[in-house]
């Protein structure tokens, strides 16, 4: 039976299994691999100043990893939301030309 288990860091998670996983995969990329993420977590100019809280959504079999999802909360002006963790933004717009 697969069982979802909430994460609040990639810390929590065994991160060979997640790179694993990743490369396994027909869809494999290097912006699913765990070390990717955690470079993207601490260097991320905008993540960082937005501060959401991440959370990672991991599918086990067992005790064996079958899948992850990270995310982030974050809490506006609706309430709490989750989102994909990473959102690409053109260069352009992220440094606030409107071109």
């Amino acid at each position: 039976m697969i069982e979802v288990r909430v994460h609040g860091s990639l810390t929590e998670l065994d991160r060979a299994a997640m790179e694993a996983l990743n490369l396994g995969s027909r869809s494999a990329s290097a912006f699913s691999s765990p070390y990717w993420l955690e470079q993207f977590l601490e260097h991320d100019r905008d993540h960082r100043a937005q501060a959401p809280r991440v959370v990672i959504l991991a599918a086990y079999d067992g005790q064996a990893l079958t899948g992850y999802l990270p995310l982030k909360q974050k809490v506006d002006g609706n309430g709490r939301k989750l989102s994909c963790l990473i959102s690409l933004v053109p260069l352009t717009r992220a440094r606030g030309n409107t071109r």
